[in-house]
C-alpha cells in the first residue's frame, strides 16, 4: 500500500521520485531547520554512548485496573536479574521480580539482541512509580505513573483538533495561516477525456492550456469542460494543499463516530470553535459543509481538487499557492468508493446535529440519499480513475457501499437500507485489513447491532489481529519477535492503520466484551512511547520524548510554529523507506539518522525529520482516527 506524497526536488534541474521534470527555481534540497530538536537523531560519537539495556513503556499514566508491562530491550543476558519498583512517595520498595527468559531476539520489530516482558499490573494505587532492574554496573529504571486519567483524552483530543485545524482551507477560521486558496470558488472542471475523441496526436502529455487536457502518465487523460464550481473549504489531505474527496468524507466520518462514542468528552470543549458548536462538531462541519458541493450536478461527482501539479510547484505557504485552472481542476468522475463514504459521513452527521439544528440535519440527509442514489445507477464507475495511481487508489466498492448503507439506515430506519449494506457486506467480504482503503470494520462495525453475521466479520476480523500481536510471545510457532504485540506489519502509514484497530477493540470493550483490549492498549501504548526508539508518534510539549517535526510546509516554512497534535505515519519498512530516499528533502540528515540510531531494525526504521514524508506526513483522516480511538478508550475506562 501506498499513500500519495507531496512534491520532492533535490538538484539543479531535478526529477522528482515519479519520473516529472521540475524546474531550478523550485528545488528545495532542504528545509529549513525546526526550532525544535528531532526525537531521533543522533551522530555516530553520541549513538556510541547509548545505554546496552533500555526499558520502554508509556510515558503517561496507566489506568489502576488496566494490564501494566514494561518491555526491556538489553545487548546482553538478563535472565535471573532482579528488578524492583519504588513508590515515588514513600521511597519503599513495594515490588520485587526477576527477569524470566527473553521472548524474542534481534527480529523485524526488536533491535536488540535480548528482549523481556516485566508485569508491574498488580500495582493498582494511583501514584508514581519507578522500575529499577538491579545488574553489576549500573541500574537502568523507567519511571511510570498510574493514575485514573490515565493518558488524558480529552487533552489528547484536544491536541489533535489543534493540527486538524491547520490544514482547513479556503476560510479564515483556521490556524497558522489565512484564508487560502480562495480561487477554488471558482474550479474548473475536468473530466475523463474519450481518447479516441477528445485527444489529437498532437498532445504529448502533461498540462496542455490550449487543448485543455491534462495527463501524469498516459493511462487517464483529463479534459476541461470549460465549467466551473465552486469548491471552496475542506482540508488539505496531507504536506501539499490536494483535496480529496475520499480523505475529507473518512475523516468526518471518524470525528463523528468518536463524538458518538462519548459525547460528554466533547460537549463542553470549546477552545478552538468560534461557532455556535463544540470544537469538535465545529471542525467536522466544515468538512461536511465541504462534501455537500461534492455532486453539483447529476452527472459530476467531484471526487479530488488540486492535482499532481501542486506537487511540482515547490515548497510554499497556502496563501501563496495560485494555481488555477488545469494545474488545480476539480475532478469529476462517477466513482461509488467516494460516493459510498460520502453518504455515510452525511448520514451520521444527520444524526448529530439534529439536536442542534434540525434544518442542517435534514440537509445532511438529503443529501446523503441523493448521493447514495446516485452512487447505485448503472453508468458509475467500475474503476478508479486517478490522477496519480497513489493518490488513494482505492478500487473496492462494495465496502464503501455497505458503510454509506448502514449508516442511511441507522439515520432513517429505511429497511432497504438495511437490506442493502447486508448484501454489500458480504459481497466487501471478510475483515482482514484496515487502512484508508478498507471500510470492511466499520462498515460491519455499523452492522453489527443489527446483523448477527457482521459482528461474527467484526470479531473474526478482530480476533486474526490479535493472533498476530500474540504470535511472538514465547513457545509460539510464529517467531516474528513483535515484542510490542502490535495488530498488522509496518507498511507506509500503517499506525493509522493499527490505530483503527485498536479503536474498534475498544469499541467492544466498551459493551462488555474486554476480550481484545490488550490489542487496544498495546497500540495506545505503542503510540506514545511503548516503542523501539521510546517516543511519542503523537507532536506534543506536554509528553516527554514526543516527536516534534511534521511533513508539512505550512510548518516547515514556518519553523518556529510546534506541530501540536500530529500523529505521524509511524515506522515503515526499510525497503520501502530507502525506496523513497531520493525524493526526500533533507536527504543527508536522514541518511544519518537511519545509520546511526540504534533502535532501527534491519527491517524497520522510523525518522523524526520534516524532510521524511515515508515517516512524518500527518493525513487528516490518520488525525481523525487518532480521535476515534482517544474516545473509544476514554469510554471503556470510565466505566472499570
Amino acid at each position: 500500500m501506498k499513500l500519495k506524497t507531496l512534491f520532492s526536488v533535490t538538484a539543479l534541474m531535478v526529477t522528482c521520485q515519479y519520473g516529472h521534470t521540475v524546474p531550478a527555481t523550485l528545488a528545495t534540497p532542504t528545509l529549513p531547520q525546526t526550532d525544535f530538536p528531532s526525537r531521533t537523531y543522533y551522530d555516530a560519537e553520541t549513538a556510541k554512548q547509548l545505554p546496552d539495556i533500555v526499558i520502554r513503556g508509556n510515558p503517561l499514566a496507566y489506568h489502576p485496573k488496566r494490564k501494566k508491562h514494561l518491555i526491556v530491550m538489553s545487548h546482553k543476558e538478563l535472565e535471573g536479574q532482579k528488578y524492583y519498583v519504588i513508590n515515588e512517595h514513600t521511597k519503599e520498595k513495594i515490588l520485587k521480580g526477576v527477569i524470566g527468559k527473553s521472548i524474542s531476539g534481534k527480529s523485524l520489530y526488536a533491535p536488540f539482541d535480548h528482549n523481556y516482558t516485566l508485569d508491574v499490573s498488580q500495582i493498582i494505587s494511583e501514584g508514581k512509580y519507578t522500575l529499577i532492574i538491579d545488574t553489576e554496573k549500573h541500574n537502568p529504571s523507567f519511571l511510570f505513573e498510574v493514575a485514573y486519567s490515565s493518558i488524558q483524552p480529552s487533552t489528547r483530543i484536544s491536541e489533535m483538533l489543534t493540527h486538524l485545524k491547520s490544514t482547513r482551507s479556503g476560510t479564515a477560521d483556521t490556524l497558522y495561516h489565512p484564508a487560502t486558496h480562495l480561487q477554488d470558488k471558482n474550479t474548473l472542471i475536468v473530466r475523463e477525456a474519450n481518447k479516441e475523441t477528445d485527444v489529437p496526436k498532437s498532445y504529448r502529455g502533461g498540462v496542455d492550456e490550449k487543448l485543455g487536457l491534462y495527463t501524469v502518465d498516459g493511462k487517464y487523460i483529463w479534459k476541461s469542460t470549460g465549467k466551473n464550481i465552486d469548491m471552496l473549504g475542506g482540508w488539505y489531505d496531507a504536506g501539499d494543499y490536494i483535496k480529496f474527496t475520499l480523505t475529507n468524507a473518512a475523516t468526518a466520518y471518524y470525528l463523528l463516530e468518536a463524538y458518538q462514542t462519548a459525547p460528554e468528552l466533547f460537549l463542553k470543549k470549546r477552545h478552538l470553535s468560534k461557532s455556535k458548536y463544540n470544537d469538535l462538531l465545529d471542525e467536522a462541519k466544515h468538512g461536511l459543509d465541504y462534501l455537500l458541493k461534492t455532486l453539483p450536478t447529476d452527472d459530476n461527482f467531484i471526487m479530488q481538487v488540486g492535482s499532481q501539479e501542486d506537487h511540482n510547484a515547490g515548497h510554499r505557504l497556502p496563501e501563496t499557492d495560485k494555481l488555477s485552472g488545469l494545474r488545480r481542476p476539480a475532478f469529476s468522475a462517477l466513482v461509488p468508493q467516494h460516493m459510498g463514504l460520502v453518504a455515510a459521513a452525511l448520514s451520521k452527521a444527520s444524526v448529530v446535529y439534529r439536536p442542534y439544528d434540525e434544518k442542517l440535519a435534514d440537509n445532511y440527509l438529503a443529501f446523503a440519499k441523493k448521493i447514495w442514489q446516485r452512487a447505485n445507477q448503472d453508468d458509475v464507475l467500475n474503476y478508479y480513475p486517478y490522477d496519480q495511481p497513489w493518490f488513494y487508489n482505492d478500487v473496492s466498492i462494495a465496502d464503501n457501499l455497505a458503510l454509506g448503507a448502514a449508516e442511511l439506515y441507522k439515520a432513517t430506519k429505511e429497511k432497504k437500507y438495511l437490506k442493502a449494506a447486508q448484501q454489500l457486506a458480504q459481497q466487501a467480504g471478510d475483515v482482514t485489513y484496515v487502512s484508508w482503503e478498507s471500510y470492511h470494520l466499520p462498515a460491519n462495525l455499523a452492522l453489527s447491532q443489527y446483523d448477527n453475521t457482521a459482528k461474527q466479520r467484526v470479531l473474526s476480523g478482530l480476533d486474526l489481529f490479535k493472533r498476530f500481536s500474540l504470535s511472538q510471545k514465547p513457545n509460539d510457532h510464529w517467531d516474528d519477535g513483535n515484542i510490542w504485540g502490535r495488530p498488522m506489519k509496518s507498511v507506509w502509514g500503517g499506525l493509522y492503520n493499527e490505530l483503527h484497530v485498536a479503536a474498534a477493540a475498544a469499541v467492544l470493550g466498551a459493551k462488555g466484551n474486554p476480550e481484545y483490549m490488550d490489542l487496544a492498549y498495546n497500540v495506545v501504548d505503542y503510540m506514545f512511547g511503548r516503542n523501539n526508539w521510546g517516543i511519542s508518534f503523537l507532536s506534543s510539549q506536554k509528553i516527554p520524548q514526543a516527536v516534534t517535526q511534521t511533513y508539512s510546509q505550512i510548518y516547515s516554512l514556518q519553523p518556529h510554529i510546534f506541530p501540536t497534535g500530529a500523529i505521524s505515519e509511524g515506522p515503515i519498512g526499510k525497503k520501502a523507506h530507502d525506496g523513497n530516499l531520493g525524493g526526500a528533502t533533507n536527504r543527508k540528515v536522514i541518511e544519518e539518522d537511519i545509520a546511526n540510531n540504534p533502535y532501527n531494525t534491519e527491517d524497520e526504521v522510523f525518522v523524526d525529520n520534516n524532510g521524511d514524508y515515508t515517516t512524518m506526513e500527518t493525513t487528516i483522516w490518520g488525525q481523525a482516527v487518532g480521535i476515534y480511538l482517544m474516545s473509544t478508550i476514554y469510554t471503556y475506562e470510565k466505566n472499570l
